[in-house]
């Protein structure tokens, strides 16, 4: 099914219809926006400098030349329209990596996350300790909660009526760095009960 972001014209180039969120953090694909892809650019509105960037992100993401990318419309606009002229990679695998990227940086934050607030209250309590302030039942809290952060899980449930691609997007979005599908997807051959993935 065509997704309303992406198009062909008439010489069968790929038209992008992109919402652009500038002054990010990183440069990364953000979701949808009132049916256009949003894109976070690590790049300031002046002097052109987050066209550039988005520019750029497109051409390293479509393998494509600096010439084969072209900005139709929207050059002092959030909205624009974007040409991608012969693009090696097709615009869902662009989706996919894109977000599959992101999905995985921000999982990885979060384990940073963790870590940095389990050794925070492992400090403190060590304070506690030496000032003579703590207590039994404070420090039985604070080791409570310490353990809490350490085994803390994050679970992903893909709920959907049969065929609906859960398997593919669970495959799109945690091992698209393999280059193949490591859960079967073919026709009969999907999961058909709770499957448990920890990665």
């Amino acid at each position: 099914m065509t997704q309303s972001w992406y198009r062909q014209d008439k010489d069968g180039h790929l038209v992008l219809t992109l919402y652009i969120q500038p002054n990010a953090s990183r440069t990364e694909i953000a979701g949808l926006h009132d049916g256009a892809l949003k894109i976070k650019v690590a790049a300031p509105p002046a002097d052109h400098q987050a066209n550039d960037k988005l520019l750029e992100f497109l051409r390293k993401s479509f393998k494509v030349s600096k010439k084969q990318v072209v900005l139709k419309h929207g050059e002092h606009s959030r909205q624009k329209i974007v040409e991608i002229i012969d693009p090696i990679t097709p615009p869902m695998c662009f989706w996919r990596h894109s977000m599959s990227n992101s999905l995985e940086q921000q999982i990885t934050e979060y384990q940073h996350w963790r870590e940095q607030l389990a050794d925070t209250i492992t400090e403190y309590r060590d304070w506690l300790d030496q000032t003579g302030a703590s207590d039994a039942l404070t420090d039985l809290r604070l080791y409570d909660m310490s353990e809490a952060v350490k085994n803390d899980r994050l679970v992903l449930a893909f709920v959907a009526e049969f065929a609906r691609g859960k398997t593919e997007t669970i495959n799109a979005l945690f091992f698209s760095d393999f280059k193949t599908r490591l859960l079967p997807c073919d026709a009969g051959r999907t999961t058909m009960c709770p499957t448990e993935i920890f990665w």
